[in-house]
């Protein structure tokens, strides 16, 4: 990785946690993951298994708290969706709500 795209990338972090520390003083809940994978890894492990437990669905991630990448019918995390760009002749929005949702 040359210079630039060191640069680029460390740039784009230092955004991310200015967002998050703004959403904080806000009284928002916000978390940054540096990678993509970082963040399905926060999303399987970290909260869907409170949720499943909370929800009391019958998914091996509710008894163990961690995803076993499981084919439960009840199974919370079934799709994951990773927008990269806003597609062409779209508008797009990002909503802050400011309720405690669950994780």
């Amino acid at each position: 990785m040359g210079a630039t795209e060191k640069l680029v990338l460390w740039t784009h972090e230092q955004k991310c946690w200015k967002a998050v520390d703004s959403l904080a003083k806000n009284g928002f809940g916000a978390m940054y993951c540096a990678t993509p994978q970082d963040a399905v890894v926060r999303v399987k492990n970290w909260a869907t298994p409170p949720n499943a437990r909370r929800l009391n669905f019958k998914t091996p991630c509710a008894v163990t708290g961690f995803c076993s990448d499981c084919n439960s019918p009840d199974r919370l995390c079934r799709v994951t969706t990773i927008i990269d760009r806003q597609p062409r002749m779209t508008d797009m929005r990002v909503l802050v709500v400011n309720a405690d949702l669950g994780f």
